[in-house]
């Protein structure tokens, strides 16, 4: 039996208490890779988010909730560092920007006027405002929401536990080919992937889901649907298994 980690839903980052920004990863492929294993007997911690897809409650499934992208990074830390997993199958769909401000057009005009852009982005970096633990008022005509960019957690996922075998995801938009293997190439060098689903978000539907699995050689196989996928990643971290 193996221990596998599995990410997957779409993280949200929050605007203030009753708002947030997020994505629209359904969480769906991630549940089929979890289903895959678990009928297969192996362990499987299951990090999600709440409104995503998730397998049905059964003795080896583990699951835990979260919604941001800190929350995943200290949990992914966590788990990692003393839970002796064997993959981590990294499927979420995180978010790369977090907001930490919202202002409205007058108040940022009045803050910025007359500066450089190196001194707004001074400015605005050290804006200090309640906004994420109370409710924005809705009574300015235009509101503009600051961001700064989130830590990549997969960078940090063979940090936390070098000898895992790890499965990242890239979506590209509009990509070729060729696009998709330059990308694929330089998430192996940047986090150590063993294993990396490329795909264009143009060929992504409930039903089709046409992907490329790149080995760190960048051979790969094609796969057509989330299913093909989840068989296609079990494969090949299991496959000399299998076959004996």
């Amino acid at each position: 039996m193996k221990k596998v980690l599995i990410t997957s839903g779409g993280t949200s980052e929050k605007v203030d208490q009753v708002r947030s920004i997020t994505n629209r990863s359904s969480g769906f492929l991630g549940k089929l890779i979890a289903q895959k294993f678990l009928a297969n007997g192996h362990f499987v911690t299951y990090v999600t988010t709440p409104k995503s897809a998730r397998p049905k409650d059964e003795r080896n499934l583990e699951i835990i909730e979260l919604d941001s992208v800190s929350a995943l990074l200290e949990t992914m830390k966590t788990l990692l560092v003393d839970g002796e997993y064997d993959y981590v199958i990294h499927s979420m769909a995180v978010s790369d920007y977090t907001a930490y401000a919202s202002m409205s057009a007058e108040e940022v005009a009045a803050a910025v006027v007359g500066l450089s852009e190196a001194e707004i982005v001074s400015v605005l970096e050290n804006v200090s405002t309640p906004n994420l633990e109370s409710k924005i008022s809705s009574e300015s005509s235009h509101l503009l929401t600051f961001m700064k960019r989130t830590p990549k957690v997969i960078s940090y996922i063979k940090e936390f536990a070098p000898d895992v075998k790890l499965v990242g995801f890239k979506l590209m938009v509009d990509a070729s080919f060729e696009d998709l293997r330059d990308a694929s190439a330089k998430s192996f060098a940047a986090n150590g992937c063993d294993l990396l689903v490329a795909n264009d978000l143009r060929e992504v539907g409930h039903e089709n889901h046409h992907a490329y699995l790149f080995d760190a050689d960048l051979e790969f196989t094609e796969a057509y649907t989330k299913h093909e996928i989840s068989d296609g990643i079990y494969d090949a971290l299991l496959g000399d298994e299998i076959e004996d």
